[in-house]
């Protein structure tokens, strides 16, 4: 910016130089407002407060802290650019519980942005999840709710597919005592052989729905 205001250089351009750099002067300015570059300063200063540093940390180079704190620099980074999808793995490994606090708020107060957060802290993903992947089986299944309510819905899923599985078990153990007693008998060979192609389709099902 202060090289095309600059006066010395303005006597230098020609007449067409001159409108381009104009044009150019304007298309920065405009993306200046656009970011609010008057308010980084600012912005800047409140995200790294939050994860911890004080004021006298703001001017040290990053080479001069601890890999832990070069981690709260990283996330204070991604923070300050408020992409429109925000993806954070482990976010609370290296913040004390007033830096955790602070995040829980900050990202809790993100209205236009997509958080994917991969992390072990329960209850940091029950104050700021609204929805959950799990992925098993190489199959991804969405959850509606935080850490604890998926927990809570997964569990009464599962209870219901083993209660499924266990009928699904004795069935085809009922069928098996069939095939095992009648697939020598000639009258019954052909029902025998209809029975052991059902047990087979009922053990691929089982084993799909288990993805073991």
């Amino acid at each position: 910016m202060e090289e095309l205001t600059s006066e010395e250089n303005d006597k230098k351009m020609s007449k067409k130089e001159k409108a381009a750099a104009t044009a150019r002067m304007s298309e920065v300015s405009d993306r200046l407002e656009f970011i609010e570059a008057d308010e980084a300063e600012g912005k800047a200063m409140e995200i790294l407060s939050g994860v911890g540093f004080r004021e006298e940390d703001f001017e040290k180079p990053s080479r001069e802290f601890s890999g832990g704190w070069r981690m709260r620099i990283a996330i204070a980074k991604v923070l300050f650019c408020e992409p429109e999808i925000l993806m954070l793995d482990e976010p609370t490994n290296h913040l004390d519980l007033p830096a955790l606090i602070w995040l829980e708020n900050y990202i809790m107060g993100l209205c236009d942005t997509t958080i994917i957060i991969v992390s072990h802290a329960r209850d940091f993903l029950d104050a700021i999840c609204d929805h959950m992947i799990h992925l098993q089986g190489k199959k991804l299944t969405y959850w509606t709710g935080n850490f604890s309510q998926f927990v809570k819905s997964k569990g009464e899923l599962d209870n219901i597919k083993e209660k499924a599985r266990v009928g699904e078990q004795k069935k085809i153990a009922h069928m098996q005592t069939f095939v095992d007693r009648f697939k020598a008998n000639a009258k019954l060979t052909t029902l025998a052989q209809s029975r052991m192609k059902a047990i087979a389709k009922m053990q691929v099902g089982m084993h799909e729905t288990t993805g073991s």
